[in-house]
């Protein structure tokens, strides 16, 4: 029986189809929506094609509006258009318009993706309420739309980390019972006596290791992988499914993006490895300003690897949504966290700091941690290139009903 108070009657999850009149000037005074009443509501955007019919090009002024496109960042080049294309992502590199250039239509509507664009989840709409234009970057938002998503949500996201922990152990398990069954464990072995190893060879047992840290930095790799494609569904508006973190199609260009990540660092941090190596070096002859350098390589090493961590942290981000490649991916990020540069340092420290922070509970909060920490980034970065985001809408506009789950 469907009554007027009933929120989720006739399967609506704004009610009867009506909303008092603050909740119905929301989208035209916060979202520039125009305000046609009632039935040409529509929570993912005005003018749809499921209300008006099948539409060509010509008719919608938006239809080439690349996602994230209404945030202009000088000349960036990027990936998607929305134009039929072959190349990666929709439009080859520096090819046109971009991303970043301010469409002469306005900002899309909320939710409004272009035909088109390869980013992760497709074109599939959001289901939760979402923002989208330029923004600064704002922390706070971020923390408070992950906790909803990852609270509201998160059976998925455990058993997806219980999988990556199963299979973690299983492979270095696997690697330490293969060592020992090939006969060189020895049996003489005193874990007591200072020197003494387990092994009779010792060349098997550092290739062992060596071949279980291989395995587990793959593993990791995977692992963040799968968080981010799920991530980019939370924060796009939607509800992954255990199913959902598996579809990763890009797995050649986040090898490359990796590796290139790896590269940027170690030339960052070269200056002050030199001056540590150069130190412990030359401390040995007893010169004390040799020994001086040490901690100055520590210290140089350090501020480095921070300063860098926004640009390395959303290189991999850019490439997994599609818009810059392996080789691009440093330049643009350098240009997009640029003007914001402080801001999105204290955002990855923080990130960084509650990643880590599960490991204090005997690792066991890292079930939660980390998850937490990925959502927080992928919105952080989807404000940065004004893209779809999820915003706490119940409380902006107090007539919103949230979808009935």
């Amino acid at each position: 029986m469907n009554t007027p108070n009933n929120p989720y009657s006739n399967n609506d999850p704004y009610g009867d189809g009506s909303r008092d009149n603050e909740s119905s000037n929301y989208d035209s005074q916060s979202h520039g929506f125009p305000n046609n009443g009632s039935q040409d509501y529509n929570p993912y955007g005005f003018d749809s094609d499921a209300q008006h019919g099948s539409r060509g090009p010509e008719d919608s002024p938006q239809w080439n509006q690349a996602y994230g496109r209404e945030q202009a960042y000088g000349d960036i080049p990027s990936y998607g258009t929305g134009e039929p294309s072959e190349n990666y992502g929709g439009q080859p590199y520096g090819a046109g318009s971009s991303y970043w250039q301010q469409p002469a239509g306005g900002n899309p509507a909320a939710g409004a993706l272009a035909p088109g664009v390869n980013m992760p989840g497709g074109n599939e709409p959001p289901v939760k309420p979402v923002a989208q234009g330029p923004t600064k970057v704002d922390i706070g938002s971020a923390f408070s739309a992950a906790f909803r998503s990852l609270n509201s949500n998160f059976a998925s996201w455990l058993g997806v980390m219980l999988t990556f922990f199963a299979v973690l152990v299983a492979l270095i398990v696997g690697a330490a019972a293969i060592l020992f069954a090939s006969g060189d464990f020895d049996p003489e072995f005193e874990p007591n006596y200072p020197g003494d190893v387990p092994f009779e060879d010792l060349g098997s047992m550092f290739a062992t290791v060596g071949a279980m840290a291989l395995l587990f930095a793959v593993g990791m790799f995977a692992m963040q992988a799968f968080m981010l494609r799920g991530a980019f569904d939370a924060v796009d508006g939607r509800v992954p499914n255990y199913g959902t973190f598996f579809r990763v199609n890009r797995w050649g260009s986040l090898i490359g993006v990796y590796i290139v990540t790896f590269l940027v660092g170690l030339l960052a941090m070269l200056p002050g490895m030199v001056l540590f190596i150069a130190g412990a070096s030359l401390s040995a002859n007893g010169s004390e300003a040799a020994a001086a350098m040490i901690p100055l390589g520590y210290l140089v090493l350090l501020l480095t690897s921070i300063f860098i961590m926004p640009i390395t942290a959303t290189m991999p981000l850019l490439v997994f949504d599609g818009r810059a490649t392996a080789l691009e991916a440093p330049v643009v990020a350098w240009r997009l966290v640029k003007p914001q540069y402080w801001t999105m340092l204290v955002a990855f420290i923080l990130t960084s700091i509650v990643s880590s922070a599960g490991a204090m509970l005997f690792y066991i909060g890292i079930l939660y941690t980390m998850p937490l920490a990925m959502l927080v980034q992928v919105h952080i970065y989807r404000q940065l290139i004004g893209g779809r985001r999820v915003i706490n809408e119940a409380q902006e506009n107090p007539g919103y009903y949230p979808p009935q789950q």
